[in-house]
This record gives C-alpha cells, sequence and structure tokens, in this order.
C-alpha cells in the first residue's frame, strides 16, 4: 500500500436496516443480548475493533433499531429502500465509505457475537495483502466481517454510489457482495472458530444466547 496514511483506512458499516420478519413479537434487533440489544451489541463490537469510522444502516433516523444506538459515535445512514433486501443497504454503506475508506468492513446487524479480535485480525491481514475482496471463513462456513477494496475501482464490477462512469450499477435485490465481486475476488481468512450465529429464528436467537459466556 501506499506510504499515505490514508491509504490503507478502513470503515465499517453494520447493517440494520432489515425487517424481522421471522421472529414473531418484538424486532430480532431489539431482542436483550443478554444485557443490551443484539444491535447495540454488534455496533459495539464493531467500535472495539477500534479500526475507523463507524456506520449503521437503518431504515430511518426514526426507526426504534436507530434509537438503540444514537448514543453511540456512529454515523447513522438512512436506506429509506430497505424492503427491497440487503443490497440496498450495502450500496447505501459503499457510498458512505468511498469517501472515507481505501477499505470497507461490512458486518450484520443481527450477528451480535462477531469478535472485535476476528475484525482487527482480518484487517491486519488486508493491510499486509491488500486484496480486493477478503472474508472470513469460519470453521464451519464462510462468514463476516467481510471487507471490500474501495481505493481501486478497477477491482469492482460495478461503479460505487455516486459514480458517473455508467458501468454495471452493483448488488440489486437481497444479496450482498458475494454474489457480486467474481470468485477470484475474493480470498479467505481463516478463524479458528465457529462462525458467529445469524439471528433469523426464535431458535437462533437460542442458540445465539446459549453461547455467551455463562
Amino acid at each position: 500500500m501506499s506510504a499515505d496514511p490514508e491509504a490503507d483506512a478502513v470503515a465499517l458499516a453494520v447493517l440494520a436496516a432489515g425487517g424481522s420478519r421471522r421472529m414473531r413479537g418484538e424486532h430480532k434487533l431489539l431482542r436483550p443480548f443478554p444485557d443490551v440489544s443484539v444491535v447495540r451489541r454488534a455496533t459495539e463490537a464493531a467500535l472495539a475493533s477500534g479500526l475507523g469510522q463507524v456506520a449503521i444502516v437503518v431504515p430511518a433516523a426514526s426507526h426504534p433499531v436507530a434509537q438503540e444506538v444514537e448514543d453511540l459515535p456512529v454515523a447513522l445512514l438512512e436506506n429509506a429502500r430497505a424492503a427491497s433486501g440487503l443490497s440496498t443497504s450495502v450500496r447505501v454503506a459503499l457510498g458512505w465509505a468511498a469517501a472515507r475508506a481505501a477499505a470497507l468492513v461490512l458486518l450484520l446487524g443481527d450477528e451480535p457475537g462477531v469478535d472485535p479480535a476476528v475484525i482487527r485480525s482480518l484487517v491486519a491481514h488486508w493491510r499486509r495483502d491488500p486484496v480486493p475482496a477478503l472474508r472470513a471463513r469460519y470453521r464451519d462456513r464462510p462468514g463476516h466481517p467481510v471487507l471490500v477494496r474501495l481505493d481501486a475501482p478497477a477491482d469492482l464490477p460495478f461503479d460505487l454510489p455516486g459514480a458517473a462512469s455508467g458501468g454495471p450499477a452493483g448488488p440489486h435485490g437481497d444479496t450482498g457482495l458475494r454474489r457480486v465481486l467474481p470468485p477470484e475476488a475474493w480470498r479467505d481468512f481463516p478463524v479458528p472458530a465457529d462462525a458467529p450465529v445469524d439471528i433469523d429464528t426464535e431458535a437462533d436467537y437460542r442458540a445465539a444466547l446459549a453461547r455467551l459466556p455463562q
């Protein structure tokens, strides 16, 4: 990477604008985990990494999910098109990060079990070998954090939000970057642990709680 101190700057974004369609009652991101909400725990993990600016993508600044983290030092990014799928939140995060960082780390608001140490290790690895895209590969499956390089737009097969080059618009629908970037762009960062639980159902929520230290 360049000797410029900003050349390897990293921004982090927590994607938390989705619905809670598969869980009854209280929104899944507002459930206790165990003493703070799921989304606050995920956001605090991003902050605890100490790597750079942190944003959270929410449906609206007035949404209860946004209110859960409004006292934290994070940027609130509104996604009025959240109902159209995960890709809309990814694009909001990319647009925010492109102006301030060489790479963006994506995290999910419904994965409160992500270890800040894993985030730091993944970014340190990328700084030694700045590949176009890097993802955590846990013992059981690939997962988050996911990092995408932004300082070399040619590495991306689509335009960043706000670009005027007229290329493809990027991810669409309910998909993230893993299905958009070509397979050869990706490198795996091995993590010697099981992947954090992605909370979509009541069973997932109970499984995630069961992993907490007793």
